[in-house]
């Protein structure tokens, strides 16, 4: 089951009427924390725009062995607030491991809390290599699993029972969903919420339109309506570090390169290529300006794998290098912390 599919009618229709949440998050040591916060602050977001409505509870919690902190990839601790106990009582259990060889594994108790979620039929949601803890317990055998292109081989080489499925964000298979990693953890954490609460998304998505990290979409709504555009820019936001011939993209739409060419042309006043390019350089902007991540690694999660071609290309969109905007952003954020406690102290 794909992204663009819903969740089972079964299990869907047994919440129609429910009105909180309760969310597990199992983290394997050096986990992804761009895919956790983003998956939190949707919560938060729905938490804080429904606020007025009888949604009552949208809770979540991170489990784990009491007064061990679990270490993150930015090398930011995060404290357990719950033990492995009760999987049953969550609606979900998000598994959020990361890049290390570490954060494939997880301890014993850990392992028998996911499987005994999974005989009480909760959603089990593995995100990064939280699909090979999944995997590695032989829960994904015989079903679909969604991969980064760049590694499909391997993660087929390794799983040669589970089905593979690339230039996906996410993959809903029964009560079984993956996700390769933070450049779709908001969209499946945006889509699972609208297909779970259902009549509160009728005012949109959260309402707004996110992506990424908490990016707003460079493309509004209103130049979406074509379905072939739609279907194009989702494809373009999913693979924002894999450089590929327009062709590819065309073909996933069943349509040839001029053909899509001419759409974007006359509705979107640009190529699909310039369209990829603008996706990937404001993705790097905002990264840039909201991270702590060094270029280099930057560069190549935004496509370019070369520093002195994606120098030239930031520069050329932001009339800045990526050092200079990174400067004037971290100047004015310190000059804006001074003035505000100069005016404390004048308000004192």
């Amino acid at each position: 089951m794909s992204a663009s599919e819903s969740l089972p009618s079964s299990y869907k229709d047994s919440h129609e009427d429910i009105t909180g949440i309760s969310i597990a998050f199992v983290l394997c040591q050096d986990f992804e924390f761009q895919c956790f916060s983003g998956f939190v602050n949707v919560l938060d977001q729905l938490k804080t725009e429904y606020s007025d409505t009888d949604l009552k509870e949208i809770s979540w919690s991170v489990v784990g062995e009491r007064n061990k902190p679990i270490r993150s990839s930015c090398n930011i601790d995060v404290l357990p607030r719950s033990g492995f106990n009760q999987p049953e009582r969550y609606d979900y259990v998000v598994i959020i491991g990361g890049l290390t060889p570490s954060s494939k594994v997880v301890g014993s108790d850990a392992t028998n809390f996911i499987y005994m979620a999974h005989k009480h039929n909760v959603p089990l949601v593995g995100i990064a290599s939280g699909r090979h803890v999944l995997a590695s317990q032989s829960l994904l055998d015989g079903r679909k699993c969604a991969v980064d292109a760049l590694c499909e081989l391997k993660f087929r080489s390794i799983y040669p029972k589970i089905e593979t499925v690339s230039y996906q964000p996410f993959i809903v298979d029964n009560q079984l969903i993956t996700c390769p990693g933070a450049g779709s953890v908001m969209k499946l954490a945006s889509t699972l919420m609208s297909q779970y609460f259902g009549r509160y998304f009728s005012r949109g998505q959260c309402g707004r339109e996110i992506v990424d990290d908490g990016q707003y979409r460079s493309v509004s709504a209103s130049k979406r309506d074509d379905a072939s555009i739609s279907q194009a820019i989702e494809y373009m936001e999913s693979n924002l570090n894999i450089p590929m011939p327009i062709k590819t993209l065309a073909d996933q739409l069943g349509m040839t390169a001029s053909q899509l060419d001419g759409v974007f042309s006359a509705k979107m006043g640009m190529t699909p290529s310039s369209m990829w390019r603008k996706l990937r350089l404001d993705r790097a902007y905002w990264l840039l300006t909201n991270t702590q991540r060094k270029i280099t690694d930057i560069a190549l999660e935004c496509g370019y794998y070369d520093s002195a071609h994606f120098n030239k290309a930031f520069k050329s969109s932001f009339f800045a290098p990526p050092k200079e905007v990174r400067r004037e952003k971290y100047l004015l954020s310190k000059f804006n912390q001074q003035h505000h406690s100069a005016h404390r102290l004048c308000s004192d």
